[in-house]
């Protein structure tokens, strides 16, 4: 077992794994917040370039719903404006070099019985889960169940089962357990792997029964494979593995855009690709000129449950306010939700340009206080999987509104890791004074 660095502590030795990783690395290996900046790049800054050259329908739509085209080209600067700082203040902050430290240390190997009992345990977790999700779906399983209808049918029975069913379990087995199930099978676990492969798979499988989106089984897969490039130093100049996964990726969200909108491959492509590429900046434009001359209430962010603890009547998201405005037939019967966007749009909703340069910053010292969170942590099947949950949740909330590095599950997360980390990092402390007492 490889010796363990504390950074910033008196006692702390260079890690020989992190420093040998360091020594004999000739060539650059990609970092899972590299991924992270690719992807939120491909998802934000392609979108109006691309509408320039080849022209979309879709942004025509929306250049002229939203004020025309200066608000196109003004949102556009203002988003790479924002994602240039952001990748500048992850170099400057020292969070990509933290970042590193973690993926170079050495992983810290457990016993093959140790792997196997953190299998069984996660996977009666999982079924336990989705025997909760079973019987409050009324012992139906949503995915199957809307075989027989049209798109606009599935939405509303899936919006109708969404009443009755706690979202938040769905979302643990999605988010945590099933990607734990498939790193440890397919990583961790030597002996007999296949059966435990077969397994997760399986439960895999039958967790997304339950998915009330079909977001669930690329997520899943992305946040495996995010945990396994945080295990493994992946050379760039071997891109075999991560380009399978992509491909895997897109196949399996091709064919849940098809059966969700029971539509041809072709339209399920375009359906998809408009999503990927112009869905989740295009917003943009229309926060700029529908929030240019009046601003949201900040209470809009505050937590739905904690909502409901202190009975607060808030307006809805800027988010769900637009898709109201825009689009009020599909947001009142439940076919529609919100309209997402990178995520100084929300930023702006509510204070203006003042707001969007504090996000950036606010951001930018999130996504370093991870960074230094893991670098204080041991590299093991846990810190490797949650990093990969922790890079899923960071790349959604960038393109979906800052509302994710406020009062959500990441921070909930953040502020645990910080405190484990410092007691940690105190009773280290203490025992190393008292073992040089005696």
């Amino acid at each position: 077992m490889s010796t363990i660095s504390i950074p910033g502590s008196k006692y702390a030795q260079p890690s020989d794994s992190v420093a040998g990783a360091r020594a004999n690395a000739k060539t650059r290996t990609v970092t899972v917040f590299s991924l992270c900046f690719c992807l939120v790049f491909f998802q934000s800054l392609l979108s109006y370039p691309l509408y320039l050259c080849i022209g979309s329908e879709f942004c025509i739509a929306i250049e002229d719903a939203s004020g025309g085209p200066q608000y196109m080209w003004r949102a556009y600067v203002l988003t790479f404006i924002a994602f240039a700082t952001l990748v500048v203040l992850y170099r400057v902050l020292s969070t990509k070099r933290r970042v590193e430290n973690f993926q170079y240390r050495t992983f810290v190997l457990a016993s093959h019985a140790t792997y196997v009992k953190a299998w069984f345990v996660t996977a009666a977790i999982v079924v336990l889960n989705c025997s909760i999700l079973f019987k409050q779906a009324g012992y139906r399983l949503p995915l199957l169940s809307g075989m027989s209808l049209d798109a606009t049918q599935y939405l509303l029975y899936r919006n109708g089962l969404s009443e009755g069913m706690n979202p938040s379990i769905a979302n643990f087995n999605a988010h945590l357990l099933v990607p734990m199930l498939v790193f440890l099978s397919f990583f961790c676990i030597r002996r007999n792997a296949i059966r435990f492969r077969l397994g997760s798979v399986l439960l895999l499988l039958l967790a997304a029964c339950f998915a009330l989106n079909r977001s669930f089984l690329p997520v899943s897969i992305m946040i495996s494979f995010f945990s396994f490039v945080a295990c493994r130093e992946l050379p760039i100049r071997n891109l075999s593995k991560m380009a399978m996964g992509i491909v895997v990726l897109g196949v399996v969200s091709l064919a849940l855009v098809v059966y969700s909108t029971k539509s041809s491959l072709t339209i399920a492509g375009q359906k998809m690709s408009d999503r990927l590429v112009h869905g989740q900046w295009l917003g943009m434009p229309m926060y700029l000129y529908y929030f240019e001359d009046y601003k949201i209430t900040p209470k809009t962010f505050v937590h739905p449950k904690i909502r409901s603890v202190l009975a607060m009547e808030v307006p809805p998201t800027p988010g769900r306010e637009l898709m109201e405005y825009y689009n009020p037939a599909s947001a009142q019967n439940g076919t529609a939700g919100t309209i997402p966007t990178f995520f100084i749009g929300e930023a702006y909703a509510v204070g203006g340009w003042l707001a969007v340069g504090i996000s950036v910053v606010y951001v930018s010292f999130v996504l370093w206080g991870f960074s230094f969170a893991f670098d204080m942590l041991p590299k093991n099947h846990i810190t490797c999987c949650l990093y990969g949950w922790v890079a899923y949740k960071v790349s959604a909330g960038l393109v979906c509104g800052i509302s994710a590095f406020l009062v959500s599950a990441l921070t909930a997360v953040l502020l645990t890791l910080m405190v484990y980390v410092f007691v940690y990092d105190s009773h280290v402390r203490s025992h190393r004074i008292e073992k040089n007492e005696l």
